[in-house]
């Protein structure tokens, strides 16, 4: 839009500029015209009435104007050498190179105006839309995550496996467990249970899409030493138990209980709180969520 008013702008000023020109001229007949018109007019060839100049500088204005966004649009900044007449005559030059400047220029100041108009649009929305939070904190859905067990909790950055500790795989916490029992974190629903299953995944009333993994790499025990509760599909409680496994035998043959605890849907969260280090009992806040 800036642009296509730049482009009017030139056309209006050059027609402007030319036509105050001629109305001081007005004299085609010496066969030499500061914009070159005599050259391009020879049929000009007696004094003109200057309203009668002024109206046919107009026109030629307005072909120059298309003939230009035609030939600048294809050859840019190449095609002013071609606008200079046989004769040195320098009115087409001077005609492209005001329209072109005229035009940089409206179309700069119209595109830091409007600009600064959208973005102080936008502060002030949020702004209003920060005050009204403020002013009710209802407006924001709070969420709590209870720890599936009890334990030990430790920071999620803190585990052996990479692919948690960097959090691509969702955000939360993890928790060493005390005892071989998974329960429930909310009311929701059972959306995967693996077939070795040492992990299951859910998804919460609130909407809060969960993966609780237990153990690092104990996907190789191939389901030894785990018993499932629960089947995919299945609407659960909170506290509800959903697997049992033995700790002491999967412990003795060397591997590590962390036990991740993550929302895979971070995304859809304005803010989501990890706990601090310390014990924990199974259905006791784990994680808090701002939706």
């Amino acid at each position: 839009r800036a642009v296509a008013l730049g482009a009017d702008a030139a056309y209006i000023a050059s027609a402007a500029l030319i036509s105050f020109g001629c109305h001081q001229c007005g004299d085609c007949s010496s066969g030499k015209c500061n914009w070159g018109i005599a050259t391009q007019r020879p049929d000009l060839t007696k004094r003109l009435n200057p309203e009668i100049a002024a109206e046919r500088v107009t026109n030629m204005v307005r072909a120059w104007n298309h003939e230009i966004k035609e030939m600048m649009g294809g050859m840019g900044i190449f095609e002013f050498p071609a606008m200079i007449e046989p004769d040195g005559s320098m009115g087409n030059l001077i005609v492209a190179v005001t329209g072109v400047v005229i035009t940089m220029v409206i179309a700069f100041l119209a595109t830091m105006i409007l600009y600064k108009e959208q973005k102080a649009e936008e502060k002030t929305t949020e702004m209003e839309r920060s005050a009204e939070e403020k002013k009710d904190p209802s407006m924001l859905r709070r969420i709590e995550i209870a720890s599936p067990m009890k334990g030990e909790v430790k920071k999620l950055s803190e585990v052996r496996d990479e692919a948690f500790a960097s959090g691509v795989l969702g955000k939360g916490a993890a928790v060493l467990p005390e005892e071989g029992k998974i329960h429930a974190p909310a009311d929701g629903e059972v959306t995967a249970l693996f077939p070795t299953l040492h992990a299951l995944g859910m998804k919460t009333a609130d909407g809060a899409e969960l993966l609780i993994h237990i153990g690092m790499d104990t996907v190789q025990l191939n389901g030894e030493g785990f018993e499932a509760h629960v089947k995919e599909g299945d609407q659960v409680k909170k506290g509800q138990l959903l697997i049992s496994f033995d700790k002491e035998l999967i412990e003795g043959k060397g591997y590590c209980l962390e036990t991740p605890v993550l929302i895979t849907n971070p995304d859809d969260y304005l803010e989501i709180v990890e706990p601090e280090p310390g014990r924990i009992m199974y259905g006791e806040t784990l994680l808090k969520a701002l939706k």
